[in-house]
């Protein structure tokens, strides 16, 4: 009997999100080297390096999946779509389902898990603004990763453990059955999401409302993070770095927000944020008259 057979109570019957010929672990020294925009070349070439079906298990402490005990576990990554609910899709793929680690010497483990599919640099890069958020935020405020992949069509892939409950912004704001307050504290919440970020030194360098998300509880959740650097890179001050995303984000909202939203993120925005660049309101007003834009204080 194959031991897929012996534990098919426990795997889900979606299709496979890709088949698993090898599971590894990554060593520690590749663990959280980076630069000013969390770029990570040998890591990336780790990556890179795995041969088709590989999934490559972050250590134990990272990813919170210990395989101790396991002699010759197989692994099982099944699709399941309704995870996908609150969840709007994006150019970057990304499938939703169940891990199963399963071996006749130990009890298997179950996780439910997203996998994200992208060029192996932004896999790193991803992996490693997450571990600096983390660090700096003194929780975890990213998708826990569990390791790298390698599909059948040769890219690369990041695995986190999936959470219940946690929606993007997207989700509330293109929804047409929203409340107007049901939007005001998803704006508000946005802005509180950016300002958090930027206190702790980070440009998430793609805020738009797909990437904004928050928990049950209305914790910030910080995803796709493959654009994120240091304030202080890039040859730009803190406060201009500050002002490209908070511009980003006015620009790829400016047809859904009425003026009274966007005065709304604005102004949140200003009373949340700290830290030691704070952007002044005369800031923000020069860049959005600078993008065409009339003021939303005029």
């Amino acid at each position: 009997m194959s031991e897929h057979n012996r534990f098919n109570e426990i795997v889900v019957s979606g299709g496979s999100i890709q088949d698993i010929h090898n599971v590894t672990t990554l060593r520690e020294s590749y663990v959280c080297e980076r630069n000013g925009n969390f770029s990570d070349s040998r890591l990336a070439a780790e990556v890179g390096s795995l041969s088709v079906g590989t999934l490559m298990l972050l250590p134990a402490k990272i990813s919170r999946v210990d395989t101790t005990g396991m002699r010759s576990p197989s692994v099982y990554l099944n699709e399941m779509r309704d995870l996908s609910g609150g969840r709007k899709c994006s150019r970057t793929e990304v499938k939703f389902g169940q891990m199963s680690i399963v071996d006749s010497a130990a009890r298997p483990l179950i996780d439910f898990v997203a996998a994200k599919y992208m060029h192996r640099a932004n896999v790193a890069r991803e992996f490693a603004a997450s571990c600096a958020i983390n660090q700096r935020f003194g929780e975890r405020v990213s998708f826990q990763p569990i390791g790298f992949l390698k599909d059948a069509n040769g890219r690369s892939g990041l695995l986190t453990r999936y959470e219940h409950g946690v929606v993007t912004l997207d989700n509330i704001l293109w929804n047409r059955a929203a409340t107007s307050e049901q939007r005001k504290s998803a704006i508000s919440q946005a802005a509180i999401w950016m300002a958090q970020l930027h206190d702790h030194g980070i440009i998430h360098g793609d805020a738009q409302p797909k990437n904004i998300a928050y928990d049950s509880s209305g914790r910030s959740r910080y995803v796709d993070l493959e654009s994120a650097y240091e304030c202080t890179s890039g040859g730009l001050s803190p406060e201009i770095n500050k002002l490209f995303d908070v511009t980003d984000f006015t620009q790829s909202v400016e047809a859904q927000f009425n003026p009274e939203e966007l005065m709304l993120f604005i102004d949140q925005y200003m009373n949340a944020q700290g830290g030691r660049y704070p952007l002044e309101e005369i800031e923000l007003m020069e860049a959005m008259a600078s993008d065409g834009k009339e003021s939303p204080f005029d």
